[in-house]
């Protein structure tokens, strides 16, 4: 059976190809405002960590990791410039954990049936 940390890291993994520089300078998993440029030339998609901060609702306030990337650069006493230059990617809790159980089952029936799953994506599991 697929462990729990083995299905994040699988997430991690597919979350940051599917937001891969495209139209966004992509910042996985930012611990702290110095992890994000203050920098006017792109915007910056901030994939915050499932295990740094999480939501229940999209009403919920924002997490203290992101009010402090969003309003401090790292820099002692500096306030962000760009502030409109960020956007944030926030976990929902409860999606999370139903998502985290989907690619432990698929990753599960990848080992007991893995030339289907081969042919299907390309890549043992």
């Amino acid at each position: 059976q697929v462990g729990r940390t083995e299905a994040k890291q699988d997430l991690q993994i597919r979350r940051d190809s599917i937001f891969a520089k495209k139209l966004f300078t992509l910042i996985s998993a930012p611990q702290s405002p110095s992890d994000v440029d203050d920098n006017p030339d792109d915007v910056a998609l901030c994939l915050i960590d499932f295990d740094e901060a999480t939501v229940q609702s999209s009403t919920d306030e924002a997490p203290y990791l992101v009010e402090q990337i969003f309003n401090n650069t790292g820099e002692s006493g500096k306030f962000r410039t760009y502030r409109n230059r960020l956007l944030f990617l926030v976990p929902n809790e409860r999606e999370l954990e139903k998502a985290i159980d989907v690619v432990r089952e698929y990753n599960d029936s990848a080992l007991i049936l893995p030339d289907i799953f081969y042919a299907v994506d390309g890549s043992m599991s």
